[in-house]
């Protein structure tokens, strides 16, 4: 009886040690999750934000010693996982996102961890210490992270293309790299304890420099997502500028004809005796600009202007437009995304109907509608040959275009949406499905 009271004693307080524990370093994780969410888009399930909570958690309080790598490399797997599982955003996004952030965690406990290696005979002095600076860590990440990232542009999150992601990445091997050679190093090659404290020291100097790179590369990503979003706002404003200017032009025409109105009346009555010249003439005023009616294709003014613009420019390049577009004036998605979800579509489309050398094959019909939750975008052109596996441009400034597919991929992978190209023999049909 004495031995079952003896354990059940123990037992007790390990659990109390234990919710004790999790008390101490869950602001951790919320903190975690509040960063993320500021970047990436979190799924809205329950279990989609416990688990980034608890993976935070671990992650920010796990225990990182040089020349220990099984710490390190066991909770790697979870990491990416739970970031991967429990958010929405783009594939490149999500992968650049644990490229990022695990390198940056890891360089702050060990610098924290070794560091403090001194303390553990002190009973209080450590815990307080470990605590407090995880905290002010994590508490001012999550302040420059509202800082930078004001939720201004759809849904608040940085807005990147899948290139300027991979770049991103790119740079962010050397702390991956300087991080995991430091930790996991010594631990295979059976080095002393004077050569593991050698490999101490230097991290001591390496480590807090990984984690200033790992925040200027987050702060990269805010300052290419506000030039992003600078970009897209800029070609929605032009063309909302040429819309606008041909309305005007539109209206002086009018203005015009209603000004000489009296003289054609005159003229017709005078022909009224040779009636196929009465009807050339009513023929020729038809035809003139001022009796024609304004572009109108939907009551969504932003997807009109871009349509109308691009119509405009179809005309001119001798390209026949089938538009049939049915949207309401307001939709969930923002007006820079829908401008960059039409312009780069119909940018590629007219591109490829330009190649074609018989005017009457150029083609591009533009299907779009909202319903049932979800706005649907078909874009189809003809074309003299089949595009080429990767998709480029064939502009020769390729450093400046063939950035339209991977856009739109980008929009409707961050919108929750499916991105499908089918090509056909003289055929390119782009889908694209964001729901709304």
């Amino acid at each position: 009886m004495s031995v079952y009271f003896h354990w059940y004693d123990g037992f007790i307080g390990a659990m109390l040690y234990w919710l004790l524990g999790i008390m101490m370093y869950l602001p951790y994780g919320l903190l975690f999750y509040y960063i993320i969410n500021r970047f990436l888009r979190v799924r809205e399930k329950w279990w989609a934000r416990l688990a980034l909570t608890v993976t935070g958690t671990f992650s920010a309080s796990m225990i990182i010693y040089i020349a220990d790598a099984f710490n390190i490399l066991a909770l790697f797997p979870f990491f990416a996982a739970a970031l991967w599982k429990c958010t929405s955003s783009s594939r490149s996004a999500r992968a650049s996102m644990i490229i990022l952030m695990y390198p940056m965690i890891m360089a702050f406990n060990a610098v924290m961890d070794n560091n403090t290696l001194s303390f553990h005979d002190e009973a209080w002095s450590y815990p307080l210490f470990h605590i407090g600076c995880r905290l002010l860590f994590w508490g001012l990440l999550a302040l420059l992270a509202r800082r930078f990232i004001p939720e201004l542009e759809g849904d608040g999150r940085p807005i990147l293309s899948a290139r300027q992601w991979l770049l991103l990445d790119l740079l962010a091997l050397t702390p991956v790299a300087a991080v995991f050679v430091l930790v996991i190093y010594p631990s295979y090659q059976r080095m002393s304890d004077a050569e593991v404290n050698l490999f101490r020291i230097a991290a001591m100097f390496i480590l807090p420099v990984v984690v200033l790179s790992s925040l200027g590369l987050l702060y990269a990503v805010t300052v290419l997502s506000r030039h992003e979003a600078l970009r897209r706002q800029e070609t929605m404003w032009g063309m909302q500028a040429l819309y606008y200017r041909n309305l005007e032009q539109e209206q002086t025409q009018v203005r015009r004809l209603r000004h000489d109105m009296a003289n054609h009346l005159q003229a017709l009555s005078g022909l009224m005796g040779e009636p196929d010249k009465a009807r050339a003439y009513l023929d020729s005023l038809v035809e003139m600009p001022g009796l024609t009616v304004s572009r109108r294709f939907c009551d969504n003014s932003t997807v009109n202007a871009v349509l109308a613009s691009k119509a405009a420019l179809m005309e001119e390049k001798a390209i026949h437009g089938d538009i049939a577009v049915a949207l309401p004036s307001s939709l969930p998605l923002s007006d820079t995304d829908l401008c960059a979800l039409f312009a780069n579509a119909l940018d590629n489309a007219i591109e490829a109907c330009e190649r074609l050398e018989e005017p009457g094959e150029r083609l591009i019909r533009v299907r779009a509608r909202a319903d049932r939750g979800f706005l649907m975008a078909q874009i189809t052109n003809r074309m003299d040959r089949a595009s080429p596996a990767s998709l480029e441009t064939t502009k020769a400034d390729k450093a400046h275009h063939g950035y339209g597919l991977s856009i739109l991929r980008e929009l409707t992978e961050r919108a929750g949406g499916t991105f499908a190209i089918e090509q056909r023999p003289g055929t390119f049909e782009l889908i694209v499905t964001i729901p709304i």
